[in-house]
C-alpha cells in the first residue's frame, strides 16, 4: 500500500514536471514572438524590408535603397503622388511642422513639405526658394548632411536635437550641418 502511494505521489510529480515545462516552453514562446512581431513607432527604426529610412515628421520620411548612398522622397500630398520623386536629396531639416529637402548638383531643387497643410512646394532656383522663405517668415532653417544623419540615426537611433520627434536626444554636434 504504501509503495502504490509513493508511487501515485511520484506520478503526479513528473504530471506536474511536464505541465511546468510545457508552461515554461509555450510562455518562452509567446514572449519571443512578442519581441520579434512587436510593431515600432515611426521614429524606432532606420530600416524597412529592402529600403533605409529617415523619418522626418510622421508620416514623411526619406529612403534609400543603397544603405544611404541615395536617398529619395515620394510625394505624398501632390496629385501625382505616386508617379513624382525627388531623388539625389543631400541635405534635410525640419522647422516646425514644416520638412526642408535639397538636391544640389546640376539640378539643383529645394522641397518644403508642410504638413499642417498636407502641401508640397518644389523649388527649382534658389531665388524662388528664398523669396517663398521670406514670405512666410521663415528666417532660419538649419539643413543637415543627409548621410551625416543617417549614420547617426541607424547607429544609436537619434535624430538632430531641434526635431520635433526628438525632445531627449541631443547630437548636433555630431552631425554636419550644410
Amino acid at each position: 500500500m504504501f509503495q502504490l502511494v509513493k508511487i501515485q505521489v511520484i506520478h503526479l510529480y513528473l504530471d506536474n514536471m511536464k505541465k511546468i515545462k510545457l508552461l515554461l516552453i509555450i510562455l518562452t514562446v509567446i514572449v519571443i514572438c512578442w519581441l520579434l512581431f512587436k510593431e515600432k513607432g515611426f521614429y524606432e527604426y532606420s530600416k524597412n524590408g529592402d529600403y533605409y529610412r529617415i523619418p522626418m515628421i510622421e508620416p514623411i520620411e526619406i529612403r534609400s535603397y543603397d544603405y544611404g548612398n541615395n536617398w529619395f522622397y515620394r510625394f505624398q500630398f501632390h496629385s501625382i503622388k505616386s508617379q513624382f520623386d525627388i531623388t539625389n536629396i543631400s541635405s534635410i531639416g525640419i522647422k516646425d511642422s514644416l520638412v526642408f529637402l535639397y538636391r544640389g548638383g546640376w539640378k539643383e531643387t529645394w522641397v518644403i513639405v508642410d504638413i499642417n497643410n498636407s502641401n508640397e512646394i518644389l523649388f527649382t532656383a534658389e531665388e524662388s526658394f528664398n523669396k517663398y522663405l521670406q514670405k512666410s517668415k521663415i528666417n532660419e532653417v538649419k539643413l543637415y548632411d543627409v548621410k551625416s544623419v543617417f549614420k547617426e540615426f541607424d547607429i544609436t537611433g537619434n535624430l538632430p536635437n531641434e526635431w520635433p520627434c526628438n525632445k531627449k536626444n541631443k547630437i548636433d554636434s555630431k552631425l554636419e550641418v550644410k
